[in-house]
């Protein structure tokens, strides 16, 4: 990437009106075989990102190219050389112990826990 501005050629900018709403941001302005050829020129995958930005120096706005990529990660080739593992499965929890009366399990609900107050429990 660098860092020349790489314009979208087809794609006019123009501010919006003094009487728009407040919602309308610009006009866009599209000259089709002029797009269509930047389009086929700079996609990625089928994707062209474009950034509307405005001049510095005269106030005006434009269309640039973005040119951003994500840096792919860099992984060690052998992970197992490299002292990563795959992560292990853990065990599941034991069963509940024994309760009062006897049996395996949670304990009877007697009624007294706090939590029934709670609407949403």
């Amino acid at each position: 990437m660098s860092n020349e501005v790489k314009f979208a050629n087809g794609l006019i900018v123009k501010p919006r009106h003094p009487n728009c709403p407040d919602y309308v941001i610009a006009n866009l302005s599209i000259k089709c075989e002029e797009f269509e050829q930047t389009m086929k020129a700079n996609h990625v995958q089928g994707w062209l990102n474009v950034q509307l930005k405005v001049s510095g120096s005269s106030g005006k706005p434009y269309a640039q190219i973005d040119e951003w990529r994500p840096q792919p990660q860099q992984y060690p080739q052998d992970n197992q050389q490299q002292g990563y593992s795959q992560p292990q499965r853990q065990a599941p929890p034991p069963p509940p112990p024994f309760n009062n009366t006897g049996q395996q399990g949670y304990a009877p609900h007697t009624g007294n826990d706090p939590m029934d107050e709670i609407p949403f429990a």
